[in-house]
């Protein structure tokens, strides 16, 4: 997983490992002070693993003031992909959830599932708040750029 420390100093308030009953799936997330969360996925996803990650993410996101809008980093690295019922279901969770997300950012994974993160992403009100990148240094230097946007936006 790309490391919090690469990212924010912020104090980590939540984490939390939920996946489904087989182990087939693990889901780590991490949510910081700063709205900045960390999920990574490993292994074949299942929609009861699905079910688990989306309550681990609310119950940490529910820790943060309601107005914060979060940046969330999806590590996809080890995750060997997931049924279309449970891809279906994250798209569900995302719309329903999606005025708290200021930036989506994908990293790694397998074709087929950067391949369904680029038609979700076209077909979606997400715009340009989800992007999804093949290495660390990229999305590094991306989520600066929105750090900086963000302090711009509060000082005026």
């Amino acid at each position: 997983m790309v490391g919090a420390n690469s990212f924010t100093q912020a104090p980590k308030l939540y984490s939390d490992i939920a996946g489904d009953e087989e182990k087939k799936v693990e889901v780590t997330t991490k949510v910081h002070a700063d709205g900045i969360a960390f999920i990574e996925v490993k292994g074949r996803g299942s929609l009861l693993g699905m079910k688990a990650a989306a309550h681990s993410f609310e119950a940490g996101f529910a820790i943060l003031p309601h107005g914060l809008r979060l940046k969330i980093v999806v590590d996809l690295s080890d995750f060997e992909g997931a049924p279309l019922a449970a891809q279906l279901c994250l798209v569900e969770w995302m719309i329903r959830h999606q005025k708290r997300f200021r930036y989506v950012a994908v990293l790694g994974g397998e074709t087929m599932v950067v391949k369904i993160a680029q038609k979700i992403q076209s077909i979606l009100p997400f715009g340009k708040r989800v992007g999804l990148f093949p290495k660390s240094a990229e999305l590094k230097l991306h989520l600066e750029k929105i750090a900086h946007e963000d302090a711009s936006i509060s000082h005026q």
